[in-house]
């Protein structure tokens, strides 16, 4: 027998040579797509009989890559995942175990890669990538894998002395402050006529 093949909707078959066994694989054929299969006897003299009507097959999806993140500071990070420039993800990033995710889309390309920011600071974050399409079958999520942000927490200002000033226009303020984390700093201040 023979069998012929093609993504449905298309027009070109692609054909087997004639089989001897009950079992033929088929390698290369896209994931979350509908194939349109027919079969037919091989006669003598290798003359093909009709073919049968069309059965449908929706190929499974392919899980998506891992994401790669890289590149974490304290309120962004580095992500990327490598595929092939037919297919697009989505990444899902939030705290582990909250069910709450924010998403980031890359745009199509061999090597999507982004950075995600507004995180927050010494905090640890979930991420995994989704396809954009609906999955018929199969995986449509990655394996998920954690970073964690640095501790890089807001300083604490004193400055003194405390309370409000009138300053006249011109005039120029000094004003001490200091940052508990960095040691002091001073700060002048102009009202702009100066």
């Amino acid at each position: 027998y023979i069998v012929r093949w093609r993504l449905q909707n298309t027009a070109a078959w692609s054909v087997s040579s004639a089989i001897s066994s009950n079992t033929y694989t088929i390698a290369g054929l896209q994931p979350n797509s509908t194939y349109e299969w027919q079969v037919a006897m091989v006669c003598s003299g290798n003359e093909p009989s009709a073919f049968t009507e069309s059965i449908s097959v929706t190929t499974a999806c392919q899980p998506p890559p891992t994401p790669v993140v890289s590149g974490v500071s304290s309120h962004s990070a580095l992500v990327s995942v490598t595929t092939d420039p037919t297919t697009n993800y989505i990444v899902y990033y939030g705290r582990p175990g909250s069910g709450s995710y924010r998403s980031y889309q890359f745009p199509a390309n061999q090597t999507q890669t982004g950075v995600i920011t507004s995180l927050e600071n010494n905090t640890t974050y979930e991420i995994f990538a989704e396809h954009t399409r609906s999955c018929t079958a199969g995986g449509s999520r990655s394996p998920s894998v954690n970073f964690t942000t640095s501790d890089c927490p807001l300083p604490s200002l004193v400055i003194q002395p405390s309370g409000s000033q009138t300053v006249a226009s011109g005039e120029v303020v000094s004003v001490p402050i200091s940052f508990t984390s960095n040691g002091p700093v001073s700060l002048t201040l102009s009202t702009g006529d100066a």
